[in-house]
Protein backbone atom coordinates (compact mmCIF):
# COMPACT_ATOMS: atom_id res chain seq x y z
CA UNK A 1 0.00 0.00 0.00
CA UNK A 2 1.22 2.93 -0.83
CA UNK A 3 0.25 6.31 2.27
CA UNK A 4 0.80 9.41 2.41
CA UNK A 5 1.92 10.81 5.91
CA UNK A 6 1.43 14.40 6.51
CA UNK A 7 3.17 16.21 9.58
CA UNK A 8 5.75 12.49 8.77
CA UNK A 9 9.11 14.15 10.82
CA UNK A 10 7.02 14.86 14.13
CA UNK A 11 6.41 12.51 16.87
CA UNK A 12 3.55 10.60 16.00
CA UNK A 13 4.39 10.94 11.88
CA UNK A 14 7.85 9.94 12.45
CA UNK A 15 6.62 6.55 13.55
CA UNK A 16 4.04 6.14 11.62
CA UNK A 17 6.78 5.91 8.91
CA UNK A 18 8.35 3.74 10.98
CA UNK A 19 5.57 1.23 11.11
CA UNK A 20 4.29 1.27 8.06
CA UNK A 21 8.01 1.06 6.61
CA UNK A 22 8.88 -1.76 8.49
CA UNK A 23 5.70 -3.28 7.58
CA UNK A 24 6.63 -3.49 3.70
CA UNK A 25 4.37 -0.34 2.88
CA UNK A 26 5.47 2.87 0.52
CA UNK A 27 5.59 5.89 2.45
CA UNK A 28 5.78 9.24 1.20
CA UNK A 29 6.50 11.64 3.65
CA UNK A 30 5.14 14.97 3.43
CA UNK A 31 6.36 17.78 5.55
CA UNK A 32 6.37 21.87 5.34
CA UNK A 33 9.99 22.05 5.63
CA UNK A 34 12.08 21.48 2.75
CA UNK A 35 14.47 18.56 2.34
CA UNK A 36 12.70 17.31 5.26
CA UNK A 37 10.07 14.60 3.73
CA UNK A 38 9.88 13.41 0.33
CA UNK A 39 7.20 15.80 -0.50
CA UNK A 40 7.43 19.47 0.67
CA UNK A 41 3.44 20.50 1.39
CA UNK A 42 0.66 21.76 3.74
CA UNK A 43 -2.31 20.27 5.23
CA UNK A 44 -3.15 23.47 4.68
CA UNK A 45 -2.95 23.39 0.70
CA UNK A 46 -5.74 22.10 -0.78
CA UNK A 47 -4.61 21.48 -3.92
CA UNK A 48 -1.46 20.00 -3.04
CA UNK A 49 -3.21 17.40 -0.68
CA UNK A 50 -5.71 16.41 -3.36
CA UNK A 51 -3.03 16.08 -6.26
CA UNK A 52 -1.12 13.94 -3.65
CA UNK A 53 -4.12 11.91 -2.35
CA UNK A 54 -4.96 10.70 -6.17
CA UNK A 55 -1.26 9.39 -6.25
CA UNK A 56 -1.43 7.25 -3.07
CA UNK A 57 -3.89 4.65 -1.51
CA UNK A 58 -4.21 6.51 1.73
CA UNK A 59 -3.83 9.77 3.03
CA UNK A 60 -2.89 10.13 7.27
CA UNK A 61 -2.78 13.59 8.85
CA UNK A 62 -0.66 13.55 11.87
CA UNK A 63 -0.03 17.06 12.26
CA UNK A 64 -0.69 17.87 16.18
CA UNK A 65 -2.55 21.08 17.53
CA UNK A 66 -0.46 23.51 19.20
CA UNK A 67 0.02 22.32 22.52
CA UNK A 68 1.00 24.90 25.44
CA UNK A 69 -0.50 23.30 29.03
CA UNK A 70 -0.23 19.72 30.31
CA UNK A 71 -2.95 17.36 29.66
CA UNK A 72 -4.21 17.47 33.19
CA UNK A 73 -7.31 19.48 32.78
CA UNK A 74 -8.38 17.22 29.76
CA UNK A 75 -7.46 14.24 32.24
CA UNK A 76 -10.23 15.48 34.58
CA UNK A 77 -12.74 15.98 31.92
CA UNK A 78 -11.94 12.55 30.52
CA UNK A 79 -14.90 10.74 32.17
CA UNK A 80 -17.73 12.89 30.68
CA UNK A 81 -18.37 13.43 26.51
CA UNK A 82 -16.21 15.85 24.64
CA UNK A 83 -17.65 19.65 25.22
CA UNK A 84 -20.08 19.14 27.43
CA UNK A 85 -20.47 20.96 30.61
CA UNK A 86 -19.21 24.56 31.79
CA UNK A 87 -16.35 23.15 33.09
CA UNK A 88 -14.34 21.48 30.37
CA UNK A 89 -11.21 22.48 30.55
CA UNK A 90 -10.58 26.47 28.44
CA UNK A 91 -7.21 25.41 27.34
CA UNK A 92 -8.53 22.60 25.24
CA UNK A 93 -11.55 23.96 24.26
CA UNK A 94 -10.66 25.50 21.33
CA UNK A 95 -8.45 22.19 20.04
CA UNK A 96 -11.51 20.53 21.12
CA UNK A 97 -14.19 22.64 18.89
CA UNK A 98 -12.22 22.08 15.81
CA UNK A 99 -11.97 18.37 16.10
CA UNK A 100 -15.76 18.31 17.38
CA UNK A 101 -16.58 20.75 14.08
CA UNK A 102 -13.96 18.57 11.37
CA UNK A 103 -15.87 14.84 13.07
CA UNK A 104 -19.49 16.80 12.28
CA UNK A 105 -17.98 17.60 8.63
CA UNK A 106 -17.12 13.93 8.03
CA UNK A 107 -20.02 12.52 9.57
CA UNK A 108 -22.17 14.81 7.55
CA UNK A 109 -20.67 14.48 4.38
CA UNK A 110 -20.65 12.25 1.78
CA UNK A 111 -19.26 8.69 2.10
CA UNK A 112 -16.72 8.91 -0.44
CA UNK A 113 -13.43 9.61 0.25
CA UNK A 114 -13.60 6.94 3.17
CA UNK A 115 -12.25 8.27 6.46
CA UNK A 116 -11.59 7.77 9.22
CA UNK A 117 -10.05 9.68 12.44
CA UNK A 118 -8.26 8.33 14.96
CA UNK A 119 -8.25 9.62 18.61
CA UNK A 120 -5.43 8.86 21.01
CA UNK A 121 -5.68 9.12 24.53
CA UNK A 122 -5.22 12.41 26.34
CA UNK A 123 -1.79 11.68 26.68
CA UNK A 124 0.36 11.14 23.88
CA UNK A 125 3.99 10.80 24.05
CA UNK A 126 6.91 8.59 22.98
CA UNK A 127 7.34 5.41 24.38
CA UNK A 128 7.97 1.86 23.91
CA UNK A 129 5.89 -0.37 20.98
CA UNK A 130 3.96 -2.59 22.98
CA UNK A 131 1.79 -3.90 20.03
CA UNK A 132 -0.88 -3.72 22.40
CA UNK A 133 -3.53 -1.40 22.37
CA UNK A 134 -7.69 -0.97 23.46
CA UNK A 135 -9.71 0.65 21.36
CA UNK A 136 -13.10 2.35 21.44
CA UNK A 137 -15.81 3.73 19.60
CA UNK A 138 -16.28 7.35 20.29
CA UNK A 139 -15.94 7.21 23.97
CA UNK A 140 -12.17 8.13 25.81
CA UNK A 141 -10.61 5.51 27.09
CA UNK A 142 -7.34 5.00 29.40
CA UNK A 143 -5.07 7.54 30.41
CA UNK A 144 -1.98 7.74 27.89
CA UNK A 145 -0.83 5.51 24.44
CA UNK A 146 2.68 5.77 22.90
CA UNK A 147 3.36 7.48 19.81
CA UNK A 148 4.84 3.78 18.31
CA UNK A 149 1.55 1.90 19.74
CA UNK A 150 -0.57 4.59 18.08
CA UNK A 151 1.11 3.86 15.05
CA UNK A 152 0.56 0.58 15.25
CA UNK A 153 -2.96 1.09 15.50
CA UNK A 154 -3.24 3.40 12.31
CA UNK A 155 -1.22 0.91 10.22
CA UNK A 156 -3.27 -1.99 11.69
CA UNK A 157 -6.71 0.00 10.64
CA UNK A 158 -5.14 1.01 7.22
CA UNK A 159 -4.42 -2.93 6.64
CA UNK A 160 -7.86 -4.15 7.71
CA UNK A 161 -10.21 -1.61 8.30
CA UNK A 162 -12.51 -1.54 11.32
CA UNK A 163 -13.86 1.67 11.58
CA UNK A 164 -14.85 2.97 7.75
CA UNK A 165 -16.26 6.06 8.04
CA UNK A 166 -16.39 6.57 11.98
CA UNK A 167 -13.76 7.76 14.77
CA UNK A 168 -12.59 5.45 17.07
CA UNK A 169 -9.82 6.11 20.58
CA UNK A 170 -6.96 4.54 20.76
CA UNK A 171 -4.89 3.92 24.36
CA UNK A 172 -2.55 1.47 25.56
Amino acid sequence: MKIAVFGATGMLGSAIVSEGGSRGHEIVSVSTRPGAGDVVASIEDTDAVVRLAKDVDAVVVSVPPARSTSAEAWLDANDRPLLEGEDFPADFRPEAEAASTALAMFRNGSPEPTWTIVSPAPVLAPGERTGHYETSDDHMIGVSVSSQDLAVAIIDELENPRHSNKRFVVSN
